[in-house]
């Protein structure tokens, strides 16, 4: 079976720009002290925990930008856009003391954080309408273009004599770039195209899809913030090794992911559940044969990538790359469950998740179990969730 060519697009363009974060990872730790990267590293997965939590607002566009025709009552995407845009502002801002303490201290990691927040509601807005509209290269130019700019960003602000608050700027900017470039080539494709549901039904829905989305950043880029809120007594250096590797094995199989969902959620919304568990199943085998490569070879090439401050076990690489592969099967699932428009479902896996997650965290094991557990269980318990639901909403169509 040949992969359709909109995938074949995607994942290019998915892979390069993921590459870029790769070696994002690579420069700065290489160039700076492992404290000031664990620093970096918090705050690459503070900001990207919420931009994940703002990506339900792409998943619920793209299921609803089925409409290319103005028609009456149904919610205009530009005014959308700027109506989240502001409200995502808004709520960071309010809660400013929080993500102060969450992502280091500093003000301008804040005003960092919520200008991104805001450029990327735009951003999701925009990529949820070009799902819908089925425009394949401009999603994947814009994917890229994210990437690449993130990069060079980051290899400038290394140059400088103190790089940290230039790095939080570097990492922010390509938002609101990647759609200033992007933006003017699809204004005419994109005019006209409304949500399938009046505004507050689309803003329920995309609350919703926020929420689990939100769930599910806690797991994926969250993560490391939460490892290091989980673990006070451990010194930044010390964590610095197992927040390398949290990022490395979250790439290969989660990324691809979350850049197919939305793509899945349109090839899901004309297919059956059968489907969504074969695509299930395909992403367990992937997983399990990256796991056993991890354990083989992941050792030996964080040695020679990285150094000896960054060491990291065998057993604990291929915990962490089931633990990816896990996050990447909810991925697909809650594609599948959104495309049949059960939100509610799609929600409480994620949930689950976050709280099954948290209650191993205060588990009295040493940091280093503890933390495997809380990576392994909390997307184990959203696909047990997700595949009953599934499971029963097989059952229900062939009845």
């Amino acid at each position: 079976m040949t992969m359709p060519r909109p995938a074949v697009v995607l994942l290019a363009a998915t892979a390069v720009s993921g590459l870029a974060g790769y070696l994002v990872t690579f420069f700065v730790a290489a160039a700076v002290t492992p404290a000031a990267y664990a620093t970096f590293a918090v705050f690459w997965s503070t900001l990207f925990l919420v931009v994940g939590a703002l990506g339900g607002i792409q998943q619920e566009i793209t299921r609803a930008a089925g409409v290319r025709d103005a028609v009456d009552g149904m919610a205009s995407l530009g005014r959308f856009a700027v109506a989240a845009a502001l409200a995502a502002v808004i709520v960071l801002l309010a809660t400013a003391p929080l993500w102060t303490l969450v992502a280091g201290g500093h003000p301008l990691t804040v005003v960092a954080l919520v200008a991104g927040a805001g450029a990327y509601c735009l951003v999701a807005v925009t990529s949820g309408a070009l799902y819908g509209a089925r425009a394949w290269l401009p999603i994947a130019t814009l994917i890229l273009v994210d990437g690449v700019l993130r990069l060079a960003g980051v290899l400038v602000s290394l140059a400088l004599p103190e790089p940290e608050r230039a790095l939080e700027i570097a990492v922010v900017l390509p938002f609101p770039l990647a759609l200033a470039i992007v933006l003017p080539v699809v204004a005419r494709r994109l005019r006209g195209i409304r949500a399938d549901v009046p505004l507050a039904r689309l803003a329920r829905n995309t609350l919703l899809a926020v929420l689990a989305a939100g769930a599910s950043a806690v797991l994926i880029s969250g993560f490391p913030a939460l490892v290091s809120a989980a673990t006070p007594g451990e010194p930044a250096a010390a964590l610095a090794p197992l927040l390398l590797a949290l990022m490395i094995t979250r790439a290969p199989i989660v990324i691809p992911a979350m850049a197919m969902q939305s793509l899945l959620i349109v090839r899901f919304r004309d297919a059956g559940v059968r489907l969504v568990l074969l695509a299930v199943a395909l992403v367990g085998v992937a997983t399990a044969l990256l796991a056993v490569l991890a354990a083989v070879a992941g050792p030996a090439l964080l040695l020679a990538g990285f150094g000896p401050d960054y060491a990291v076990d065998g057993a604990l690489l291929a915990a962490l790359v089931a633990s990816s592969g896990l996050i990447a099967a909810v991925i697909v699932g809650g594609a599948g469950l959104l495309a049949a428009s059960r939100h509610s479902v799609y929600v409480a896996g994620w949930v689950v998740a976050v709280v099954v997650t948290v209650a191993a965290f205060l588990l009295p094991l040493p940091a280093e179990p503890r933390i495997v557990v809380a990576a392994l269980a909390g997307p184990g318990a959203a696909l047990l969730v997700q595949l009953v639901a599934l499971a029963a909403r097989r059952v229900e169509v062939a009845a």
